[in-house]
């Protein structure tokens, strides 16, 4: 298990507390403290006394990247477990992904679960959902991050070895937030992708998170794009429109959550033109009258005007739902065979592996 931390006093102690909770027991977590200057080390710490599984390194602020990649460096085991240091897991989460990778073929090097959000306190913040996007995923991968953050993968150590770990020049252009995507669009071009559809992580975002700086945000996504185009120029330009979109609409519901009406509905006119066929999406309607409504009541606060709604009755919802999922399912076919033309597929056919042993007694 690796564990990037800066500044990370509030919840530390309770992720390891998770981590430490797990009931695969054969394992190393390493925390990399990233130049913090509250008492994250000094948590820390005291854990490293009571439990010796738990290391600490420390090193001047380089960077989530720098982090994770020296937690690597400095680790033994056969398979790679991030996770942000105020996240949470599932006691068994571990557990049930080394089975999932002990069964598969070397080919598998990830697999990923779902996530339910956690605001600061710990409290659910909606369901708990995920994709099931498996096997060869590049392309699909490309339009968005279905993993969903960077605490749900277990990763064989094979894999990051062979991509070179995570890009640390993200930290260097003064962007963040697509390292870990990044480094998943990596993976898929060489290995197959597993999942295990059921809730097994707990992904906080709060006010000040890594996920809330937007700008840093959008350039990160063009960093990540631009790498796309250096490493496979034959990749259509619609396919960099709907990943841009899509992103755009994910940070829109950031900016959405955090009150920011005026970028809130920047984003979505930008995501709107990139892919019209966005505004089918439920989701984008939600977006748009929220933050008209907060813009309208910030402007004529003492008309007191209500929030816009869906009438009781009212099945435009539903119907525009009917049409996103259609026109979803027909682009994931599309994407699917276009992967195929362009040569993007992981591996023709399953590779067997001799080092896959039959036992699950493996170090994490």
């Amino acid at each position: 298990m690796i564990i990037p931390a800066f500044n990370a006093e509030r919840h530390i102690a309770q992720t390891l507390e998770s981590v430490l909770a797990q009931t695969y027991r054969r394992m190393e977590v390493i925390v990399v403290d990233d130049g913090s200057v509250d008492r994250t080390s000094e948590i820390v710490r005291s854990y490293v006394q009571k439990d010796s599984r738990l290391k600490l390194l420390r090193q001047s602020n380089q960077g989530v990247a720098a982090a994770r990649n020296r937690a690597i460096i400095e680790s033994k085991g056969e398979f790679i477990a991030p996770i942000d240091a105020d996240d949470l897991w599932f006691p068994s989460k571990i557990q049930r992904q080394v089975d999932v990778l002990l069964k598969s073929p070397a080919i598998v090097g990830l697999v990923y679960a779902w996530s339910q959000r956690i605001d600061e306190s710990g409290a659910a913040v909606g369901d708990c959902s995920g994709k099931r996007d498996v096997g060869s995923v590049y392309l699909l991968l490309l339009i968005g991050n279905f993993i969903g953050n960077s605490s749900s993968p277990l990763i064989r150590r094979e894999c990051l070895e062979t991509v070179r770990g995570y890009d640390e020049s993200f930290w260097q252009f003064d962007a963040q937030g697509c390292e870990d995507w990044d480094l998943y669009l990596r993976i898929a071009e060489r290995y197959w992708f597993s999942v295990i559809p059921d809730c097994l992580v707990k992904y906080r975002q709060t006010a000040d998170s890594m996920s809330t700086n937007t700008e840093k945000m959008e350039k990160s996504h063009r960093l990540l794009l631009n790498s796309v185009r250096k490493r496979h120029s034959s990749i259509s330009k619609f396919i960099y429109r709907w990943s841009t979109s899509a992103y755009l609409l994910y940070v829109a519901n950031i900016c959405t959550r955090d009150a920011e009406p005026g970028k809130g509905l920047a984003c979505l006119v930008r995501a709107a033109y990139l892919d019209p066929a966005v505004i089918l999406n439920t989701h984008f309607h939600r977006l748009l009258i929220k933050n008209v409504a907060r813009v309208l009541g910030m402007s004529f606060r003492k008309q007191r005007l209500q929030t816009p709604g869906t009438a009781a009755g009212d099945n435009s919802e539903d119907a525009f739902g009917t049409l996103w999922t259609r026109l979803r399912n027909k682009r994931r076919a599309q994407l699917l065979k276009l992967q195929h033309i362009l040569s993007l597929d992981a591996g023709a056919t399953p590779r067997s592996s001799s080092s896959v042993s039959k036992t699950a007694d493996r170090q994490v």
